[in-house]
């Protein structure tokens, strides 16, 4: 599921570089591959007095950085561009879910933390269509012997368990409102963004996203009982707060959103939000209560990668 959706990255950039156009509503944040290679595997010599402090911590990071990452890269020259995609990042959520349910979840999340690089097609000619590892996180035998990433395991296994199999039916009818929303959305951040950096980028991405899935989920299911702001939080976290405190304050609605508060509660989109202001991961909590504890909300506050994000900039 994640390789097509990184080969479907790798398409789309093609097709914009072929037309040289740079803005797009794929969710996809192009950079140098060079300032992302250089955070993820050289920020030890260059970095934060930290990271001799808290080894581990940045090694965590890494892995959640990398979960939505793919390489583009041209097959006629020396060239690629790292790209972050949500759509990547629901891909590796879809294939952990997999593997969790196939008692693998370490193992999926050593495999699904690994870059790789894909190629851009060159149009009108043949050309390589493999993909190939360009860097992980960690080696193998280290990671595995230290898991490194043992930590994720179980706030994603909370999280897949949670799933409310019992009390949720999602329509197609649902699933294809929530994408064209979506879709919609990332048109719209594409050509406002002002932020250059990644953590805004990915933050705003994620927030539109949550924002999507509510707004539809309630007018699926709760269209007799509350009206949200329907506009997209494309500037600010605003339009997604004043929604998500009216449903907060709305008494007698049971299990009617249980598909929006188990997805608002996902770990791995969680860990890319600015979580350090604004009482976000708060007003989020509240309204997922039942789907995320206290040890899952202080792992997300640990790792948070919005931080790291930051100093990667276009």
């Amino acid at each position: 599921m994640k390789s097509i959706t990184c080969y479907i990255t790798s398409y789309i950039q093609a097709v914009l570089d072929k037309d040289k156009k740079e803005k797009n509503s794929f969710g996809m944040i192009k950079f140098p591959r060079k300032e992302v290679y250089k955070m993820l595997k050289l920020r030890k010599e260059n970095g934060s007095s930290l990271v001799e402090k808290y080894p581990l911590t940045f090694e965590r990071e890494n892995v959640i950085a990398s979960f939505p990452l793919s390489i583009s890269h041209h097959n006629r020259r020396n060239e690629g561009f790292a790209i972050y995609s949500v759509y990547v990042l629901l891909a590796t959520i879809g294939e952990l879910i997999k593997k969790v349910e196939v008692n693998d979840t370490l193992n999926g999340i050593y495999e699904l933390s690994q870059i790789k690089s894909y190629p851009m097609p060159f149009f009108g000619e043949t050309v390589s269509s493999g993909s190939y590892d360009i860097e992980g996180p960690f080696d193998l035998e280290n990671a595995m012997e230290e898991e490194s990433f043992s930590f994720l395991v179980p706030a994603i296994k909370k999280w897949i368990d949670a799933y409310p199999r019992q009390e949720m039916y999602i329509s197609p009818h649902l699933l294809g409102k929530i994408s064209h929303r979506f879709f919609d959305a990332l048109n719209h951040i594409e050509h406002r963004e002002t932020s250059k950096h990644l953590g805004d980028s990915m933050h705003r991405r994620i927030i539109t996203l949550m924002n999507s899935i509510l707004v539809e989920d309630v007018k699926e299911n709760l269209w007799d009982k509350v009206m949200l702001n329907i506009n997209s939080p494309i500037n600010s976290n605003e339009i997604f707060f004043r929604n998500i405190h009216k449903l907060n304050n709305l008494a007698g609605i049971d299990n009617k959103l249980s598909f929006s508060r188990w997805m608002l509660s996902c770990p791995l989109l969680l860990f890319y939000l600015n979580t350090e202001s604004d009482h976000l991961l708060e007003i989020i909590t509240k309204f997922s209560h039942a789907y995320i504890d206290t040890e899952t909300i202080e792992t997300i506050k640990t790792y948070s990668v919005y931080g790291f994000f930051s100093s990667i900039v276009s």
